[in-house]
């Protein structure tokens, strides 16, 4: 067994111990108890986190990005309904009538460059989405996604998987072209229990 030396500076005498006593006397009650890693990992973020917002409060910036500042001024807690079913279903023809008009309104004399494109799609996403959302769809969840490709002879497939109840839940998909690109909206309506 290997035997660690420890010295104390306060007395003229060295001590020898085991490693054993060393670790023994080090470890907290819990000992048998081992942390994952992944508490190491949470705790050691969540400081980190909190020195971030320290130093911006001491910088005298702003702790929170507009939306947080949204939701913390009009948060509203609703009691639980137990509806299981929604009252108005999620209307998909009344959907791609709103994804056509927001594509052909953004997409009408766009050529297609990648750059330009990519940020599009996040645009047009969410433009997308906010049309959705104002049309009322009470109780559900709306997931809008937009690909934009460039139009050649070439094919292209966009698929979309999803586990969902066919009753209540349902999808929207709009395809647009013009002489450069091909552009594919997709949004689902899940609903929200």
């Amino acid at each position: 067994m290997s035997e660690v030396t420890i010295t104390d500076d306060a007395s003229s005498d060295s001590k020898r111990r085991t490693s054993r006593e060393v670790v023994s006397k080090l470890t907290a009650p819990n000992a048998s108890r081992r942390k994952s890693s992944f508490f190491k990992l949470a705790q050691s973020s969540q400081q980190g986190i909190h020195i971030r917002r320290m130093t911006k409060a001491l910088l005298g910036q702003n702790l929170e990005t507009p939306d947080e500042q949204q939701d913390s001024k009009s948060k509203v807690r609703l009691e639980n309904t137990f509806k299981m079913k929604p009252d108005e279903n999620f209307l998909p023809f009344k959907i791609r009538n709103e994804i056509s008009l927001v594509l052909q309104e953004h997409l009408d004399n766009v050529t297609y460059d990648p750059m330009v494109c990519a940020r599009l799609c996040c645009e047009l996403s969410v433009a997308i989405k906010n049309k959705v959302k104002s049309l009322n769809t009470p109780r559900h969840k709306v997931i809008c996604n937009v690909c934009i490709s460039q139009h050649t002879e070439h094919g292209i497939q966009f698929a979309s998987r999803c586990l969902w109840d066919a009753s209540t839940d349902s999808h929207a998909c709009v395809t647009y072209k013009n002489n450069s690109l091909v552009a594919v909206g997709l949004v689902h309506g899940i609903f929200f229990e």
